[in-house]
């Protein structure tokens, strides 16, 4: 029987960070990206694993908190959360082995995941009737928890009088087939009747499924920092199931 626990925090102070205008005025100017950004990470990470003669049992635990500030913002907050963070993570395994020789095990895990960061959009509509959405208070939500179950199954056996093992198993990924929200893509409004258009909304839609609008999500992640920007005519939102995150 053998144990360990382990226990590391850390601060990070980050500078000269490539940034860029959140306006399309600003950009039109001629503002383009410049290494003006600042930033701080800090967390706690936990980790705990145990060992016998046939079992295994190991916990993790993360905690992190990041911020980013980029000056040449007018339109939104300067300081605000990195689009990935995600504070908290933990994760749970065990393994057991069994028969004459031990040669048969089975093992899991249970991971589970602060949801990714997402900035929230107030609707707003032209002259002419059509709607769009103005981002704000940059990344100050997230999309919900994310989670996920895998099992496995395996025998191994040495060979070559020793010299080598040979592994035959059975994975199963995402056993419980969960799904958590990879990224919202707003809508410019359906046609009604009287030919105006309603306000946008937004559904749910399995990205792995889709892998088209999957691209096109992460396009608008990557680009959502600018001030009223017209989305593509999807009513959808992706999601997708944690193993294929």
């Amino acid at each position: 029987f053998g144990g360990i626990l382990r226990v590391e925090g850390y601060h990070k102070i980050l500078d000269r960070l490539l940034v860029h205008p959140d306006t399309l005025p600003a950009l039109e100017r001629g503002g383009t990206w410049q290494s003006v950004g600042t930033g701080t990470a800090s967390g706690l990470d936990a980790s705990f694993a145990a060992r016998g003669a046939s079992w295994g049992v190991m916990a993790t635990y993360s905690f992190g908190h990041s911020e980013r500030t980029n000056p040449l913002n007018t339109a939104g907050p300067t300081t605000f959360a990195p689009l990935w963070a995600q504070e908290h993570g933990l994760r749970l395994g065990g393994q057991v082995s069994f028969g004459k020789l031990r040669r048969w095990s089975v093992s899991g895990t249970w991971e589970l995941r602060s949801g990714r960061r997402r900035t929230p959009v107030a609707r707003r509509q032209d002259p002419d009737g059509s709607w769009y959405v103005v981002p704000y208070a940059y990344n100050s939500k997230d999309y919900g928890p994310w989670t996920e179950l895998s099992l496995r199954a395996e025998y191994g056996a040495p060979i070559l009088k020793g010299r080598a093992k040979l592994s035959i198993y059975l994975d199963v990924l995402n056993a419980t087939v969960a799904q958590s929200d990879f990224v919202w893509i707003y809508s410019e409004g359906e046609p009604q009747e009287d030919g105006s258009l309603a306000a946008p909304e937004r559904g749910v839609f399995p990205a792995a499924a889709h892998p088209a609008v999957a691209r096109h999500a992460a396009g608008v992640l990557r680009m959502f920092h600018v001030e009223r920007r017209r989305t593509e005519p999807y009513a959808t939102a992706t999601k997708r199931t944690p193993n294929s995150q």
